[in-house]
Order: C-alpha cells, then structure tokens, then sequence
C-alpha cells in the first residue's frame, strides 16, 4: 500500500517540515512527481514541489522513499499533503502548521503522565520501611515516592545495567533533571510552571531520600519484575533473570551523578526544602569523589561518568559559586575533549573506554555528552582557550553524527550510531545492537532519539556550528521528533494519546498511560539489518518495542521545551 507518512501532531512554523511518501515500487530517477500542499478547508494548493526519491533502505523490506521536503512554507493552518504518482492519487491525513505546535500539543499530558506514574498505595507504604538484599544489612530505610519505571515494572530506578558497564541509562535522576531545564522555557503558563513545579519537587524528595546516611544513593528499588509489594527490596541485579546482588551504591554513571545534579539544580527553587537538597547534593559529591572507584563493576571510569560527574559538578557550581566545583567541572571537560578521536571510518566520535577504542553510542541518552559541554559553557566562567577546544569538539561530534546520517539511504534522517560491543568490531548501523554485555537488554531507542534532538537543538541555538551544519543538525533533530510522533515506516505514533495510530499495550494486564512513549522501533528480532516493532508476542521480547519506559518521555519534554 503506498500512503504519506507524517509527524502525527503536525509541524512548527519555523522548523524543518518533511513527509516520507512510502511506495510498494521504486521509481525511476528520472520521473517528475509533483506534490502540493492543501488548504485542508478549501483544498486550494497552497505550496508544491517535487518529491526526492530515495529508494530502499539497508534491508527494511519496508518499500521504498521519496522526501517531500516543505521546510519553505510556515503559513499556520491546517493542511493535506497530495502526490498524484504513478496514475494514483495518495494524500496525508490533515495535519496542522503551527507555532510551537508540539509543545502546546503534548506538555500537559507528558505531565499528567508522570502524575499517574508516581508510586502509590501499598508499594508505596512497603517504601517507607524497605529492607536490603542479602546479609550486609538489617536496617529498613524509608524511600518512597518516585515514579514506577515502566508500565510493566513498579520498581524504581536511579540506573541498572551497572554490570554491562557501558550501558548505564540515567532513569529518575535524569527525569528530574530534565524537568529543572524544561522549568526555563517561557512557554509555559503559570498553572503550567506550578504543575511542572510540583512534579520536580516530588521528584526532588524522593532523591534525597535515597541517599545513605554514609553519601552514597541506592541504585535501584526492585521487586525483580513480580509487582508484589513483599519482594520490593534495594539491590542491583543481573540479566533478564534479576539474579540479585548487594552492589547498590551508585556510582557517577550508575544514578548517583545525576542525583547529585538534580538535587544541586533542584535547591535553586525557593521551597521548604532547598537547603537540604544543597547539603545531600555535596555531601553525595565528595563521597563520590573519593570512592566511586569502587562502586563500579570493573573499577574503571568511563565516558558515562566523565558526563554525569560533570553535570554534577555544573549544578553544584550554579548553586554555590565555590571554585572547587568550577575545578572539578574543568578537569571532567579536559577528559571529555580528549575522548575526541577518529579512525579510517570516521572522524569526530568520542570514545567510551580509557583505550580510545570503543565509539561512545547509547541506547537512552546519546545527546547528553554535548549537552553537558553546552550547560557548562552557559553556566561555568571560562577561559577562552578551554571554550575554543570545547566549540571544536561539538563541532566534530556534529559532522560525525552528520556523516553517519548521511552515508548511506536515510530518507528519515535518522541519527545513525557507531557502534562496538566487547563481541563486534566497529560499524554504522540504525539501530543498537542486540549482542551486548548486558546478556539480554536491546530496545525501542525513543529516549536516544529525543535527546539527540535536544542535544541538537540546542547546539543549533548556541551559534557554535556553521549555518550549514546547523541546517543539517536541526533537520536531525525535527526528524528524531518527527519519528516518535509517527513520521516512521510503521506509521505509528508512540506518544500514547496523540496521534491517528498509537501501538497496542504490550501486555494486557500493563496499561499504557496517555502522555506515555513506548520504547519504539528497533532493528529486526533475527536480522539487525532490518527493522521492526512488535513482530512477536514472546513475553521474553514483546517489552522490547510497545512498553511505556519514563525515559523516553522524559526525554520528549525536554526536546520540546528547547
């Protein structure tokens, strides 16, 4: 069937606008297709130009592409999109052109989303008297509050996957965080500020609750996937079977450096309770400082905790001014810029590892080591020979992810990785790799995706990069947006609540929750040349592509709020 996929929520004036026409059969290169873009009320053509065609992509088996390419046209209205191919006439569904079309679309339900979220009745009550794994300790602590991970976990989460080493996701202390930033855009309302407002601030407690009476955070809150209150304990764990350990300290990387950032951030809000955030915030830092070595699985730090002890640092600076934290920031950026490396493939790329081997890619929050480098250079007094090498590093990163979307058919544009495992050489691909250290973890990449475009975003708005290249980055950027909300093969839109087509619940027995992004599209469940999203009811797969993760809508609010 050949139809027009769209962005299902529309498009903003100023932004990038694209539709994919998706074909049964090629083209020839040399046809002339007209589209034109109608009044959807008068159906008078309001723009036209020619579809670029694309062809097929890797081994999708999904059709083949053209580009219809609108970016010129920023009147508002509501419109059709109409390609009359082949003798047939396809058109879109309507859609609108408007301001800020995304944000006034999906910012209260992203909201209500993590309202409904929050850990209530009686996991919540089992939270205030909790108990730990195994024999190291007999003590109940109090940690309730905090949102349940996921639509088919109730567990809370700093982070997991610790002993993958690179594959530690930043999960409540990153919602929090990206909350504070989104708390800065002047689009919203005051009943919109003082909602946003509350979230962050019960967010804010359940951090601080978190944290031991010796500095550190606990990792996780896990009841190993069952939901049964009685099972909830604080541990970390292994593998898709939850085998259970007493390694809960987080380290940087493992939760415990966004906890800090938030907390520090978090403190700049007049509240009752911004002194105390201030006094766990450092106090959780100089442990950390001292002893976060140990905490880590293989007792060597990587990329991850370069960025997340950065961050930490930043916030501590922004709400205190002590030059310690200034010197601690600079010293994590110095490690950053020299992660900056390139090979006969590519140039540009940072690496993970303390070798300059491994490509730095992640499955959650692949943007946010430009975005640390950003929120240093707005927050931090710099030199201006540091702020030169920190421009030069952004600006590479950007032609790399550039080169990367570029190399091959990517009519979607989307933000490709470079990618390496402990079992696979080096190589491009679309989507994260299923053999990983993890044993079992692979999914929906939505969280990456929407902070690639925050990232981008806001590299674009910082004038750093050349017009050129922002012009590429910002079309990357509306892309990866434009995918969540339906712009992608499948043509679903995996923000729940919005859009024409939304995915089926994952399991019966876990609703999902409007406001809610399911983890989305992958490549195939046998070919990782392919593409896919639900091809199997497989209980030990069917998480992978339809389940809400708070990630991913964490991540979408703060793409729409930069």
């Amino acid at each position: 069937m050949n139809k027009l996929l769209i962005n299902h929520l529309g498009y903003d004036c100023n932004a990038p606008k694209q539709i994919i026409l998706q074909q049964t059969s090629p083209l020839f290169a040399e046809q002339e297709v007209l589209f034109e873009l109608l009044n959807s009320e008068t159906l008078k053509c309001e723009f036209s130009g020619y579809i670029d065609y694309i062809g097929s992509v890797d081994n999708w088996s999904q059709g083949y592409f053209s580009v219809l390419d609108f970016s010129a046209f920023e009147q508002q209205g509501s419109y059709i999109m109409r390609v009359n191919c082949l003798a047939e006439v396809i058109e879109s569904e309507t859609f609108v052109i408007k301001n800020s079309t995304h944000f006034k679309q999906s910012f209260d339900l992203l909201l209500s989303y993590f309202s409904n979220q929050r850990c209530q009745d009686m996991w919540d009550e089992k939270d205030r008297s909790i108990g730990f794994y195994g024999d190291k300790r007999k003590d109940n602590v109090d940690v309730h509050g905090g949102w349940y991970d996921a639509s088919g976990d109730k567990s809370k989460y700093l982070s997991h996957l610790s002993y993958a080493n690179y594959m530690n996701p930043q999960q409540t202390p990153m919602v929090v965080w990206n909350m504070l930033a989104s708390f800065e855009n002047p689009l919203l309302s005051a009943p919109q500020c003082e909602a946003l407002k509350n979230e962050i601030l019960y967010g804010a407690e359940f951090l601080a609750r978190m944290q031991d009476e010796q500095g550190y955070f606990y990792t996780t809150v896990f009841d190993q996937w069952s939901h049964d209150p009685e099972k909830r304990m604080i541990c970390s764990y292994k593998t898709q079977s939850g085998y259970l350990n007493s390694q809960w300290q987080a380290g940087w990387r493992m939760g415990g450096g966004m906890a800090i950032a938030s907390l520090a951030r978090a403190s700049l809000i007049p509240c009752e309770l911004r002194e105390l955030y201030l006094h766990k915030a450092e106090i959780g830092f100089w442990h950390l400082v001292e002893h976060n070595l140990s905490y880590l699985d293989d007792g060597i730090e990587n990329i991850i905790d370069d960025y997340c002890a950065l961050l930490a640092a930043i916030e501590l600076y922004a709400a205190t001014k002590q030059s310690r934290y200034q010197k601690v920031a600079v010293a994590r950026v110095s490690s950053l810029i020299k992660r900056l490396t390139y090979d006969s493939q590519f140039y540009g790329w940072l690496s993970a590892d303390h070798l300059g081997e491994r490509p730095y890619f992640h499955a959650a929050e692949e943007g946010l080591p430009m975005i640390a480098l950003l929120r240093f250079l707005s927050v931090m007094p710099v030199e201006d020979s540091l702020r030169d090498k920190i421009h030069s590093t952004l600006q590479q990163m950007a032609r790399c992810y550039v080169k990367l979307a570029e190399e091959v058919n990517n009519p979607f544009s989307y933000p490709r990785m470079y990618k390496m495992t402990s079992t696979s050489p080096k190589a491009s691909s679309f989507f994260y790799p299923h053999e990983n250290e993890s044993g079992y973890w692979w999914q929906g990449e939505n969280a990456r995706l929407a902070s690639l475009a925050s990232a981008f975003k806001l590299l674009v708005k910082s004038g750093i990069v050349e017009t050129t290249l922002q012009h590429k980055l910002a079309l990357i950027a509306q892309s990866s947006l434009d995918w969540i909300l339906g712009k992608n093969p499948m043509d679903i839109c995996m923000l729940n609540g919005l859009g024409y087509h939304n995915p089926p619940e994952f399991d019966p027995l876990h609703e999902s929750i409007k406001g809610g992004i399911c983890n989305g599209i992958t490549s195939g469940l046998w070919d990782e040349n392919s593409i896919a999203f639900s091809p199997t009811h497989d209980p030990n797969h069917a998480w992978r592509w339809s389940e809400q993760w708070i990630p991913h809508s964490a991540w979408f609010l703060l793409a729409i709020s930069c």
